[in-house]
């Protein structure tokens, strides 16, 4: 099937206004199925991940939605790692005084 660059754009367009990941993978899901793609032509006709790709076809497969961990990313607060770090500055500013 041939696909022409305007096709190609409404397709990375499309992508790209889902927000939330998983109805993003299921459209990813279902355009790779309707255009009978592979993974790896669809990351060099659309730019995405193939590991994206993966799982977005085991959930078609499957049913099962995966969970986004987005709370997860990042970097944790010093509160939270050090829990006990106000308190030791204060004794520390005392002690200088």
């Amino acid at each position: 099937m041939l696909i022409t660059e305007e096709v190609r754009g409404l397709v990375i367009r499309t992508a790209q206004s889902f927000k939330q990941g998983s109805l993003r993978r299921q459209y990813m899901a279902d355009t790779v199925t309707s255009l009978t793609l592979s993974q790896r032509q669809a990351q060099l006709l659309f730019g995405w991940g193939r590991d994206t790709l993966r799982k977005a076809l085991h959930e078609r497969r499957s049913g099962i939605r995966c969970c986004d961990a987005f709370t997860q990313r990042g970097r944790k607060p010093v509160e939270a790692r050090l829990p006990h770090l106000l308190h030791d500055i204060r004794d520390l500013v005392q002690d200088q005084c």
